[in-house]
């Protein structure tokens, strides 16, 4: 009997037990669940962030892409205008030089004309006083 009541002592104890262990798992399943949802829902926010950071990488690349191309169309305009401006500065140049030619041409032009009147000046004067002295000496 002894043994019986030990047998059933035992038996009531490891029922006890085993409620215990039921309670536990269920316990421990419960919370696996509640990190389960947990981890789900900072996994679908990391992918909701990941998305966001996606397109606003795609939008900064793509805005990139055409500031680069604005930034060639607009070398291409600067080279433009830099040979423009080259090619004008040469023809300012030969502009001036011609420029420097012609008053030195002028120079020479008034120089020859101003010798020439005083030519003129004086051989008017000496056909004027011939000719004043041809009036005199007939009258």
């Amino acid at each position: 009997k002894e043994a019986n009541s030990k047998l059933q002592q035992e038996m009531s104890s490891l029922r006890l037990k085993c409620d215990e262990l039921k309670r536990d798992r269920a316990d421990a399943f419960n919370e696996l669940k509640q990190v389960r949802a947990k981890h789900e829902r900072d996994l679908s926010q990391m992918r909701h962030q990941l998305d966001g950071e996606c397109a606003a990488r795609s939008a900064a690349e793509k805005k990139l892409q055409e500031m680069r191309q604005h930034l060639e169309e607009l070398e291409q305009v600067n080279a433009a205008e830099w040979g423009k401006c080259e090619r004008l500065e040469t023809e300012k140049m030969a502009l001036e030089r011609e420029t420097r030619k012609y008053k030195i041409q002028v120079e020479e032009l008034e120089t020859t004309l101003s010798r020439k009147n005083r030519q003129i000046k004086a051989t008017f004067d000496s056909d004027m006083r011939s000719l004043q002295n041809e009036v005199h000496d007939k009258t």
